[in-house]
């Protein structure tokens, strides 16, 4: 789930609202509140102070000491009168807020004891109080994700994303969800193009959340790879088998005077994998074998991948000897054993670490071409 679970950095705040006119309609109307949330979803956020932020403990969220004791809304004074018209009831009371901030706080506790339906009834509570408070959604969209119901995990996520439409931290969280349910759903490209977004989100941001979106990419594009390479060699072997027909060859005979050994491996090299696949002529065996290329998976370049982890590179950073390593690799060498290269052993610190961009852009060339290599992924 990744740092700041249920942090909402950069979501709320908002001019002050206009105070309602003197000559009204004759009907007593309630000044607005500042900083209270409108019911109109396309309202854009901004930043101003954050509630309570929760780190990621092993995958649960957990609170830590808010930064403000009342999240802070977008102005109603931002809506036009149409929108306006659309407003179904008065914006939420400073009571209203409150209350919702100990809800979330109680779901957030519940969530950490991985009491998910219990979180999900307090962040459901929340939200009817404060329906235009992102996190609500982003934290209850993460508790029904570990409760595998992933249309709720959609409802949440797509919420979360109409209530951030200028991005932030929630936004980058909903495109996560909406990643991961697709996945579930076995939607793999849907779940790609979330991802993706979610993790260039996270990489601007520099937000620790980012190495467990690439290993959910990169999940989501090695099973897609799978499944597109598992059509592809029915439909070669299909292919095979009327090209044998038109031949006139049988699945039991050779061919081009090989004998039995011969035609046993030429089978395997057409990637057959039994003895009733046709031994086709070398020339359209060749062919067949020169289509099958990327379905056939080899191993990853040593020059993409870090001699730390030896896994390939996901946020590669260059260091004053030429050297490239993994960010988060060299940060804990740097902590733990010393301040210096760990292979020319020259002095360096954090300062001197460079992103490495051009061998990361190479890499996700490599990796959109041989979409194997993201099962090697760890």
């Amino acid at each position: 789930m990744g740092n700041g679970l249920c942090g909402a950095q950069g979501l709320f705040g908002g001019n002050q609202p206009a105070q309602p006119s003197a000559a009204g309609d004759g009907r007593n109307q309630r000044p607005s509140s500042p900083g209270i949330a409108s019911e109109n979803p396309a309202v854009q956020t901004h930043s101003a102070a954050s509630p309570a932020e929760v780190t990621r403990t092993e995958g649960i969220a957990q609170d830590t000491a808010p930064t403000s004791a009342v999240p802070q809304y977008p102005s109603s004074s931002r809506l036009g009168p149409s929108s306006a018209a659309r407003v179904p009831r008065m914006a939420p009371t400073p009571e209203d807020r409150k209350s919702a901030e100990t809800l979330k706080a109680e779901g957030n506790a519940l969530f950490s004891k991985g009491k998910y339906a219990a979180a999900i009834e307090r962040y459901t509570e929340a939200i009817t109080l404060c329906p235009e408070w992102a996190v609500l959604y982003v934290n209850r969209g993460m508790a029904a994700r570990k409760r595998g119901d992933w249309d709720r995990v959609v409802t949440d996520a797509d919420a979360a994303l109409r209530l951030c439409p200028g991005g932030g931290r929630e936004a980058m969280k909903g495109h996560y969800l909406v990643g991961l349910a697709m996945g579930a759903k076995g939607l793999h490209d849907k779940s790609t193009h979330h991802l993706q977004k979610a993790l260039d989100a996270a990489r601007e941001a520099n937000d620790s959340i980012k190495d467990e979106i690439w290993r959910e990419l990169a999940t989501a594009n090695f099973q897609r790879w799978q499944l597109q390479s598992e059509t592809r060699r029915a439909q070669a072997k299909h292919l095979r088998r009327q090209l044998a027909e038109l031949l006139g060859i049988s699945s039991s005979c050779g061919g081009g005077g090989g004998g039995e050994g011969e035609g046993k491996a030429n089978t395997r090299d057409l990637g057959g994998g039994g003895n009733d696949e046709p031994m086709l002529p070398p020339e359209w065996a060749a062919l067949f074998n020169a289509a099958a290329w990327q379905d056939t998976a080899v191993e990853a370049p040593s020059q993409f991948t870090c001699p730390l982890t030896m896994e390939i590179f996901r946020d590669p950073v260059v260091v004053p000897s030429g050297r490239s390593y993994e960010r988060s690799a060299l940060l804990e060498h740097l902590k733990k054993v010393g301040r210096f290269d760990p292979i020319t052993r020259q002095h360096l610190s954090e300062e001197q670490l460079v992103p490495n961009v051009s061998l990361r852009a190479a890499i996700e060339l490599y990796l959109e071409e041989h979409p194997w290599g993201w099962g090697e992924v760890k």
